[in-house]
């Protein structure tokens, strides 16, 4: 005996997939999306690489940078190229006009022939060794003013010892209110306004260091001071002149060309 059982036949509604974009516009926007991001990723990698070979800014204060400056100059060895240009020039100057000294004053003034030396410069030395018996005056660098109370002080790296050995000319060292490369005004500004005493003690302290060195006079280089001290300067000035001159000594002064220094 046989037994038949139905099947019932459930319907099954026929769904799409989950993900799926009818209209195709998500793949464009996903392979745009991936290369933006691509080249963002590969702009970033190469910033990074330049910069690993980029050195970076440093905006350094100026204080550091004169100490750079100095520390270059006292303790590096002068380029030897300069001494043979120096020497051209002179040459040049001989040749011309058999000698490079100014043409003579027509009032009969003496005739003057003056060079600035730097006594921590060995090409200075040669130079100077080579050339001396052309110049008349010799104005090295060799003292300095910057403080009231510390007064007048000399410069170790003059080595005017060693300049006066090799001298043939008339000594006229610089006063200039440099400590190191940088100009310090305040103590030529405190001098000016101050009272007889303290000028004359000055004038006094300055004729003792020239005498102790032979000199002919002073060569004075006082720069970056307040315009508003231009006359009590001036005054000052022509002060240390008429004593110096007393003394059978000289004083030159150094003026930079926008200068207001009243006469």
């Amino acid at each position: 005996m046989f037994s038949i059982s139905a099947l019932a036949l459930i319907p099954v509604r026929k769904q799409g997939f989950i993900f799926h974009d009818e209209r195709g516009s998500r793949w464009p926007r996903f392979k745009l999306l991936a290369t933006l991001g691509i080249l963002l990723t590969i702009a970033g990698l190469s910033l990074f690489i330049f910069s690993l070979f980029v050195a970076p800014f440093i905006d350094q204060p100026d204080s550091f940078k004169d100490m750079k400056r100095k520390i270059r100059s006292h303790g590096s060895t002068p380029k030897l190229p300069r001494e043979p240009q120096i020497d051209r020039v002179l040459q040049r100057m001989l040749e011309k006009n058999h000698s490079p000294a100014i043409a003579k004053p027509s009032n009969g003034a003496p005739e003057i022939r003056s060079a600035f030396f730097y006594g921590w410069d060995e090409a200075a030395f040669r130079s100077l060794e080579k050339h001396k018996g052309l110049l008349t005056h010799l104005c090295p660098e060799y003292l300095s003013f910057t403080d009231a109370e510390e007064g007048i002080t000399e410069d170790a790296d003059s080595n005017l010892d060693r300049v006066s050995k090799m001298a043939t000319m008339k000594l006229m060292p610089v006063l200039s209110n440099l400590d190191g490369s940088k100009r310090i005004p305040g103590g030529v500004e405190y001098l000016s306004q101050a009272g007889a005493a303290a000028k004359k003690e000055f004038i006094i302290d300055l004729l003792n260091h020239l005498k102790n060195v032979n000199a002919s006079g002073v060569v004075i280089d006082w720069e970056d001071v307040d315009s508003g001290s231009d006359n009590e300067l001036s005054s000052f000035v022509a002060e240390i002149a008429t004593d110096l001159k007393a003394e059978g000594l000289e004083t030159w002064l150094c003026i930079t060309m926008d200068a207001s220094f009243s006469n």
